[in-house]
C-alpha cells in the first residue's frame, strides 16, 4: 500500500511517476500506453483496475430482458465503468481526469485560466491491483472519520 499526492495540471491530467507506478504490478514496466477500466469508489472517489471480478456477472445482465428493480440498478452501476488509457511517457504515465466523474464533483476540476476547484491536487492510494484516486478534501474527511471511529472498523473488519 502507498499513497502519493499530485496536482492536476492541463488537460485535466495528472502526472504519475513511474516510481509509484511500480506499486502496481499491472502497470509496473510498462512500455506502452496502459489500458484499464475506472468505477466509483465505494466510499469515495474512483477505483481504477485492469478489470474487476465483478464486471464479468455484469456484463451477463447487459443482455437480459429484465426490469426488475435489482437488475435495472446492477445496469446503471454497470453502464458508469470507463475505459482509461495511462499514457506512457518517459518518466511517468499520464492519466486525464474522466470527464463525468469531474461533473460530479468525484474528482476535481482545474483550468489554469480559472482556477474552477481549489482542491486541485488529487490523493493516489494503492491496494492490491487497485489504485483509487481521491480529492484531497474527502481523503482528509476519510481519514478523520477512520480515526474517530476505530473502534467500529477493527470491529467490522475483524468480523469479515
Amino acid at each position: 500500500m502507498s499513497s502519493i499526492s499530485l496536482k492536476v495540471v492541463g488537460g485535466q491530467r495528472i502526472r504519475i511517476p513511474k516510481s509509484f507506478a511500480q506499486e502496481l504490478k499491472w502497470l509496473a514496466n510498462q512500455r506502452d500506453n496502459v489500458t484499464a477500466k475506472v468505477i466509483l469508489g465505494n466510499i469515495g472517489g474512483v477505483q481504477i483496475a485492469p478489470s474487476f471480478e465483478w464486471l464479468e456477472r455484469f456484463e451477463r445482465l447487459s443482455g437480459s430482458d429484465s426490469n426488475s428493480q435489482a437488475t435495472m440498478a446492477l445496469k446503471r452501476y454497470a453502464d458508469s465503468v470507463l475505459t482509461i488509457t495511462f499514457q506512457n511517457e518517459k518518466d511517468r504515465f499520464t492519466l486525464g481526469m474522466p470527464k463525468i466523474f469531474r461533473d460530479l464533483g468525484v474528482l476535481p476540476s482545474f483550468s489554469e485560466r480559472k482556477n474552477i476547484d481549489p482542491d486541485s491536487n488529487v490523493i493516489l492510494w494503492t491496494n492490491g491491483s487497485i489504485l483509487e484516486i481521491w480529492r484531497t478534501l474527502a481523503w482528509l474527511n476519510h481519514l478523520k472519520d477512520v480515526g474517530l471511529n476505530s473502534d467500529e472498523f477493527f470491529e467490522a473488519a475483524e468480523r469479515e
